[in-house]
């Protein structure tokens, strides 16, 4: 296992207080990217941002049941609080 992935599921775990062996993906807990296209240093994400946050981040968070979203990020974190008019997110 990725060890990016390896501490996804930790902080899962954490937030849910559960196990780390008790939690599963796809059930409680899912992955996804705000902006997907890959780019070296980030170049372009920025401007790609609206874009991605409306045709992939929306679509992915209205069939989630999630109750709780982790970003991470600085990329991401806008996103979701430009979305969510929030500004108060840690």
């Amino acid at each position: 296992m990725v060890p990016y992935w390896i501490a996804i599921r930790a902080r899962a775990a954490e937030l849910l207080e559960k196990q780390t062996s008790q939690v599963v993906a796809g059930t409680d807990y899912a992955l996804t990217e705000v902006v997907r296209c890959k780019s070296q240093g980030e170049e372009g994400v920025a401007e790609a941002r609206a874009t991605c946050v409306r045709e992939y981040l929306e679509p992915t968070l209205a069939a989630s049941a999630a109750s709780v979203i982790v970003v991470l990020g600085a990329q991401a974190k806008r996103a979701v609080c430009d979305r969510y008019d929030r500004y108060d997110m840690i």
